[in-house]
């Protein structure tokens, strides 16, 4: 039998399950836990795996047209980028177009562990997605990105 404080927390996680924000925060919980847990032995952030994952199908970028394509703070991406050109995973170097930029390039290094990453990325995806039925997934995924585009700032 339950007592009255398991009964009242119990009451209080429910009307708190109902709030967007508290059930995206979550979300957002789970799947960087599954993240981290899954590329531990990379020592891979899912931020920097955006970074080279972009360099990767993008191509050569500056730090700034990094920042606006994963939507993130320049001052998140400048230490994002320092730890992966210390990691020696992305050079640095200044922009032959415009000597105040910063080009930004997978090196080897960068290009064998995003491979090993990608390989862990399907059973990262099924791990958090088990839950669902394939049509569930599917109406998930669509509406998040309906979500994220109907309320992105710029």
């Amino acid at each position: 039998m339950q007592n009255d404080e398991t009964v009242h927390a119990d009451r209080a996680l429910q009307r708190i399950y109902r709030f967007l924000g508290f059930l995206l925060r979550r979300a957002h919980q789970i799947t960087s836990s599954a993240f981290t847990q899954a590329y531990r032995d990379l020592e891979l952030t899912p931020t920097q795996y955006g970074v080279l994952y972009m360099l990767k199908y993008m191509g050569s970028l500056d730090q700034a047209a990094v920042a606006r394509l994963l939507k993130l703070d320049r001052s998140t991406t400048g230490m994002v980028v320092d730890l992966l050109v210390r990691r020696e995973l992305v050079q640095r170097r200044k922009s032959e177009v415009d000597q105040r930029r910063y080009e930004l390039d997978l090196t080897d290094s960068g290009r064998a562990v995003l491979e090993q990453a990608e390989k862990l990325a399907p059973a990262v995806r099924s791990k958090l997605l088990d839950t669902f039925t394939p049509a569930e997934r599917k109406e998930l995924i669509r509406l998040l990105k309906k979500f994220v585009r109907a309320t992105s700032v710029e």
